[in-house]
């Protein structure tokens, strides 16, 4: 593209010379030339799409050539048509002298006419394309240009035919010498190399954000930097610089209007992350996300068409056109979707002035208003090198790396205040269950005791006094039903209410509790001295040692049992083996028994851990806080 430098001193020599600028008939240099083209060259467009170039000669003798306005670029958006320039160029100099005539666009092709020796015939002198590699040019530059060789006080009449079939027909041109080209070219890679160099290592730390933080925005916007990136090198007409042949015709099959449209929508979604527009209007939102969506869809849709069939689907196509201005509508459309979105994510009439502002700046500058520039299709700033443009899009490129991690954090403390909330509840809410059960349990057993306890000694006592010889001979059987459904009463009601835990703790209880037991064999061993325990905790742990022993009675059909206590590093530790059976811990169905233990281990804030194989025998440990 155009150097604002080079064009700035154009200005400067023209002005300077006249007060009234004005059109010149032949541009005389001799050297290095910085003046604009627009004073010298005519333009004609040949609707007829003649393939005879002589056609130009005579629609110049019939006046059809004309001047465009000054100190601008020849611009005439989608031209299916052939454009001629014609251009008399006159070497002043004393010396020989090769000068480039340059063409900063995407012409598919170019082809140099000088009149033959009877002025009535147009001869081709020169050929050359932007769709060429750079290795099959004869002029070896990003751009198309084509080497015109002048003797001293020679003078020349150029004609030159210009098809552009895949872009706008928006172009600067210049004509200097190779070295002073060159100066300017060497000038642009420095400043084009160092934004885009910044920009890959932007998008590399947001690959790598992603990947630590496993978070798909970050990866949308590192998808979002190289959309921009693709576009800075189509326009700026980089991608011939590559060398490989096979992926230059890749790569310039990427066409930057659907580009444009593709990175606004993946744009939309950053943007959406970083403003938190979900909380503030959630319906808004969602229309204008299915808008987005919508547009995503179609850019990239046209992409694709445009990939596949990019040597057919041009502006000779009927459809292309209506493609392209649908396209633009797109890309006006998702920028008002993205301005509203911004500036309804404020809460306050402050806040909505500021997001309007920002708004306007990122609607304003980015890879859209970069492309439409660029193409012609919009002229809202000049095309400078260092490019203010490329500043401000670095700006928000940092900003937005920081903003999504700011974002990110702010997030993820936000959960995790959440999930500690969680935890409390659940905590509580397991709290309130144990309770509510060790209540139950306490009623119940009470009721057994006192009443139906007191009921069947009561009975057994009437018994007792019945004097039937008859019944007397059944009274001992009797009385050893009575004796062995009061002893069955009593161990339920010391089950459900282990009144030992708050008399003489959980050691006392475990030992009280081993020893009703004759099969299972149970082995208690305490090894480590035992500090005093809250009441809370003894109970919960005997429920626990209850559980995995009905476990290893019922299922486990165990012959001995070992019990195993260890207080260390502020840690009681309980294990618990046995010689059951065992199981496949890898096929463990969970079922009413262990969910009630790990119930109580996670009210306790402990770990469980379980290890058993079939026909090995079941180990448990409990490891609690003390």
């Amino acid at each position: 593209m155009a150097i604002l430098c080079q064009l700035h001193m154009t200005r400067v020599i023209a002005q300077s010379a006249t007060d009234a600028p004005h059109y010149k008939d032949t541009l005389r240099i001799s050297g290095a030339n910085l003046e604009h083209l627009s004073q010298y060259v005519t333009y004609w467009i040949d609707t007829t799409d003649s393939s005879d170039p002589d056609v130009s000669l005579r629609a110049y003798a019939s006046g059809h050539f004309s001047h465009w306005p000054l100190y601008t670029n020849l611009n005439n958006g989608i031209n299916p048509h052939p454009l001629w320039l014609r251009l008399v160029l006159c070497n002043d100099g004393d010396i020989f002298r090769r000068y480039w005539w340059s063409m900063y666009s995407h012409a598919d092709s170019i082809i140099l006419f000088e009149p033959d020796t009877s002025g009535h015939t147009l001869v081709a002198v020169d050929t050359t394309s932007f769709n060429l590699p750079l290795d099959q040019r004869k002029v070896k530059a990003r751009f198309p240009a084509m080497e015109l060789q002048m003797n001293p006080q020679q003078c020349k009449t150029l004609y030159m035919r210009v098809r552009s079939l895949h872009k706008a027909q928006n172009a600067f041109m210049d004509i200097t010498t190779p070295d002073h080209n060159l100066l300017w070219e060497k000038r642009f890679y420095w400043t084009i190399g160092f934004f885009v160099g910044a920009f890959i290592l932007v998008f590399l730390i947001s690959i790598l954000l992603g990947t630590i933080a496993r978070q798909s925005i970050f990866f949308v916007y590192a998808t979002y930097i190289i959309i921009t990136i693709l576009i800075i090198l189509q326009e700026e007409l980089l991608i011939t610089r590559y060398p490989d042949v096979e992926w230059f015709q890749l790569l310039y099959r990427f066409h930057s209007l659907p580009l444009t449209i593709v990175g606004l929508a993946l744009h939309f979604f950053v943007l959406r992350y970083v403003f938190n527009v979900d909380e503030a209007r959630p319906t808004l939102t969602r229309v204008l996300s299915s808008i987005n969506w919508a547009g995503l869809v179609y850019g990239a849709g046209t992409l694709l068409a445009f990939f596949l069939f990019y040597q057919t689907f041009d502006t000779t196509h009927w459809a292309f056109r209506p493609t392209w201005y649908l396209s633009l509508s797109v890309i006006m459309l998702l920028l008002l979707v993205q301005l509203i979105m911004i500036i309804s994510s404020g809460r306050t009439w402050m806040g909505l002035a500021w997001r309007a502002v920002a708004g306007g700046v990122l609607v304003y500058m980015n890879h859209a208003g970069f492309y439409l520039n660029y193409e012609g299709l919009v002229s809202y700033y000049e095309i400078t090198y260092p490019n203010y443009f490329y500043w401000t899009l670095l700006t928000e490129f940092i900003a937005f790396a920081l903003l999504l991690a700011w974002r990110y954090r702010r997030t993820l403390t936000r959960n995790l205040l959440l999930e500690q909330e969680k935890v409390v509840m659940q905590q509580s809410l397991i709290e309130n269950e144990i309770n509510t059960q060790e209540r139950e349990r306490r009623r119940i057993a009470f009721e057994l005791h006192d009443n139906l306890g007191t009921s069947l000694i009561t009975l057994k006592q009437k018994t007792q006094a019945i004097k039937n010889e008859e019944f007397e001979k059944v009274v001992p059987e009797l009385m050893r039903d009575f004796t062995q459904l009061s002893d069955d009463l009593r161990r339920l009601s010391h089950e459900l209410l282990p009144m030992t835990i708050e008399d003489i703790g959980l050691e006392a209880a475990v030992k009280e509790l081993a020893l009703r037991y004759r099969q299972p064999v149970i082995h208690f061993e305490v090894l480590s001295p035992m500090p005093p325990l809250e009441r809370q905790m003894s109970l919960q742990l005997y429920r626990i040692i209850q559980e995995l022993m009905k476990n290893s009675i019922i299922h486990g059909q165990a012959s001995n049992i070992i019990i195993q206590f260890l207080v260390e590093n502020s840690r009681f530790q309980l294990t618990f083996e046995d010689d059951g059976v065992g199981f496949d811990t890898a096929s463990l169905v969970k079922g009413l028994g262990l969910k009630s233990i790990e119930t109580r281990i996670h009210f306790l804030k402990g770990m469980l851990t379980i290890e058993s194989q079939t026909g090995n025998g079941t180990l448990a440990i409990i490891d609690v806080p003390v």
